[in-house]
């Protein structure tokens, strides 16, 4: 076919006038038609067969230059600290890295035999393990292969979060035992599910890399060997003696006698696996009398009657305390909490958190905290519906310095109304002074209004507050109406966080996997 008789465009056909139209051709004109296309008809299947010999042609070139690319291409060279920068990033973050070829650091080794190689002989890509019994011990060559992850992070700080399997204290011992040569790279331990005995074996450890320990028992504390257990080796020996420790009967670990622990600076005691003895007021004061370098402390507690130990009536000074979080064990009453409180000189205080405390309900020891804890910047407490807004107004304002405020509304199951609490913090020209709030966050189970909390925002856009995170938890189904708002405020400088508390349902694995109860990161809060 010739150049020439290629029509270059339809328009140029003698029947374009009839194209896209419902026009019928006669017997006539459909034979001139098919004449008309016979010679384009034939040259299509001309450029088909050339086509695909064409593509066979490429096909066989490419083959031929792949492997070539791949011998210049620009992985082959990164220099080897770019690479190890890369792999470095593709680990996770929030957790210890599994024992899974579904992502890094095994990951790495599926991609090719160079970075196989490569990855296995880069320490830092094997200082974090998480180990659920119930998966390593399934198999031999798991067990093998814990070992073996270890021995390739050369002398590196180790992170480790080991999960215990309830129905073997064999192979929890075994690998419990496994890792004691260890303890002295270990940097942070996570061991969930210990028996008393797993205990024993830690506490002559030497740690002295340890910055962060979390240690949950699941049967009760013996009462022969928990008093000394806080001051063992392995907790002398810790390079920050950040502790957090879960037990039934979680009291026990505090002597009945005077003691002095120096060596803790950061601790959390919880209690769990049902009713038993907590910690009482007066055990708390006991506590911190004899952890004077303590900066950081977390704990629920309780009062009964028969187990009550007295508050002594000396005021205790704490001059390093940071932070101080107490809860109490519902429902009973919160008075002997705040007269604990109401003896703590805490100077360095910047975080308060009593949530479970209500304004204006036995809170008369937040007045000595005020003038005792000038440079706190943090408090959390509850908001009673009883309230007045001038009550909780004079409370807010007790303390100048405040920048982050946290409230749980709700009283005895009663739920206070947020949008009236958001009425009273809200800037206006008539508005009496707050602190420079630069963060609100508010807990409503009731659920909450859309409408107020806009208002509230929008007020402190117009009077330009220092607010700059806002955050509510709500018991409400999540909704996607008030993505636009959150844009809009978030764009204007307001950083909003909305958590929707919904009651959900754990569905167990029938096989152990490598992410069985895998803790996230960071296992201790600082503050």
């Amino acid at each position: 076919m010739s150049q020439q008789t290629i029509a270059p465009d339809p328009e140029q056909s003698p029947f374009f006038q009839h194209f896209n139209t419902n026009y019928v051709p006669t017997d006539a004109e459909i034979d001139d038609i098919r004449t008309h296309i016979s010679p384009y008809d034939s040259e299509l299947g001309r450029l088909d067969f050339v086509i695909q010999k064409l593509s066979a042609q490429r096909e066989r070139l490419q083959k031929y230059v792949e492997p070539h690319r791949a011998l210049v291409s620009y992985p082959r060279r990164l220099p080897q600290d770019i690479l190890e920068e890369i792999f470095s990033c593709s680990l996770p973050t929030d957790r210890c890295a599994v024992m899974s070829a579904k992502e890094a650091p095994l990951l790495l080794g599926r991609i090719c035999s160079a970075w196989r190689s490569f990855a296995f002989k880069m320490p830092r890509l094997w200082t974090s393990l998480h180990l659920p019994v119930s998966f390593v011990c399934a198999s031999i060559t798991r067990r093998a292969a814990v070992m073996e992850w270890l021995g390739r992070s050369a002398e590196l700080p180790l992170t480790v979060s080991l999960v215990m399997q309830s129905s073997n204290s064999a192979y929890n011992t075994g690998l419990v035992t496994s890792l004691l040569p260890l303890s002295y790279r270990w940097r942070a331990f996570y061991a969930s599910n210990l028996m008393p005995q797993h205990c024993l074996l830690l506490s002559d450890v030497h740690a002295p890399l340890l910055e962060q320990l979390r240690i949950s028992i699941a049967e009760p504390l013996d009462a022969t060997h928990a008093p000394t257990f806080l001051s063992s080796n392995i907790f002398q020996t810790m390079k920050n003696g950040n502790i957090h420790f879960s037990a039934s009967l979680v009291a026990r670990l505090i002597p009945t006698t005077p003691f002095t622990w120096n060596h803790i600076t950061s601790l959390a005691l919880m209690q769990s696996g049902g009713a038993g003895v907590d910690i009482t007021p007066g055990l708390a004061y006991r506590l911190l009398q004899g952890c004077k370098n303590l900066r950081v402390l977390s704990c629920r507690l309780i009062w009964r009657a028969a187990t009550q130990s007295p508050i002594p009536d000396e005021p205790l000074i704490l001059p390093s305390l940071l932070c101080l979080r107490i809860q109490r064990e519902s429902p009973l009453s919160w008075i002997p909490i705040s007269a604990l409180l109401g003896k703590l000189t805490m100077p360095a205080l910047r975080v308060l958190s009593v949530p479970d405390s209500q304004i204006g309900v036995y809170a008369d020891y937040l007045e000595h905290t005020a003038v005792t804890s000038p440079q706190l910047t943090s408090l959390n407490i509850g908001v009673s519906h009883t309230k007045t807004p001038a009550i909780i107004l004079e409370t807010i304002q007790l303390f100048p310095g405040l920048k982050k405020l946290s409230l749980t509304l709700t009283q005895n199951g009663m739920t206070v109304n947020g949008g009236r609490i958001l009425l009273i913090l809200t800037p206006g020209a008539d508005s009496r002074p707050l602190p420079p709030l630069e963060e609100l966050r508010l807990d409503c189970p009731g659920g909450f209004n859309v409408k107020a909390w806009v208002e509230f925002l929008e007020k402190n856009l117009e009077y330009g507050t220092a607010l700059r995170r806002f955050g509510l938890r709500v018991e409400a189904p999540a909704t996607r109406a008030i993505d636009r708002d959150i844009e809009r405020f978030s764009n204007s400088g307001i950083a909003l966080e909305i958590e929707y508390v919904r009651q959900t349902v754990v569905v167990e694995s029938d096989a152990p996997t490598a992410w069985d109860a895998v803790p996230a990161l960071p296992w201790v809060h600082s503050m």
